[in-house]
This record gives structure tokens, C-alpha cells and sequence, in this order.
């Protein structure tokens, strides 16, 4: 997924490119050249954040959000920890552990 997204960044950089190198004459330019940079800075900012979380041990991150727990807890019957909220709303339908059922 990670492959993929990054190539469609590249592309709609690329693209942007294209346009922007194909059209030098035309009078969109100092937008395009702006949305190129836009597009670049975005990618560079996207890459930054995923950057961040591969230093987070997976047992920081709740099993079912994959977000970094800020209110972790424990169900006690299994021991297996969960942010609140998510498991709050999962036991809102379900009776058992998510990681068991």
C-alpha cells in the first residue's frame, strides 16, 4: 500500500511536471510551478508522519485502530490492551475480545 501511494504521489507530481514543462508559454504557469511545490512538500510531509510511527512498538498501537494508544486498557478476561474508545464501541456489539472472539 505504502508502493502504491507513493507512486501515485510521484505520479501526480510528475504530471504536474509534464503539464508545467509542455506549456511553458501558458498562463497558468506560476500556478502549476505552485502545485507542483504544494504536491512536493505534501509528499515530503506524508512520508515524515509514517517515518514517526515506525519507531512505535506495535504493542503501542491498538490492535483495532492501528493508532498509538493514548488511553490504553486492559480487558481483563484476555489481557490484551485496546485505546478506550475503540473497544468501548467494539463491546458496544460484540462480547468477546477482538484478538480471540
Amino acid at each position: 500500500l505504502e508502493e502504491r501511494q507513493k507512486a501515485d504521489a510521484g505520479s501526480c507530481v510528475d504530471i504536474v511536471k509534464d503539464v508545467t514543462d509542455n506549456q511553458v508559454q501558458h498562463a497558468s504557469l506560476p500556478m502549476l510551478n505552485s502545485l507542483e511545490i504544494a504536491a512536493k512538500d505534501l509528499l515530503a510531509k506524508v512520508f515524515q508522519v509514517r517515518k514517526s510511527k515506525k519507531g512505535v512498538p506495535d504493542s503501542f498501537l491498538c490492535p483495532i485502530t492501528q493508532e498509538l494508544m493514548t488511553d490504553p486498557v486492559v480487558v481483563v478476561q484476555t489481557g490484551h490492551t485496546y485505546e478506550r474508545t475503540a473497544i468501548e464501541r467494539w463491546f458496544q456489539n460484540n462480547s468477546s475480545d477482538p484478538k480471540t472472539n
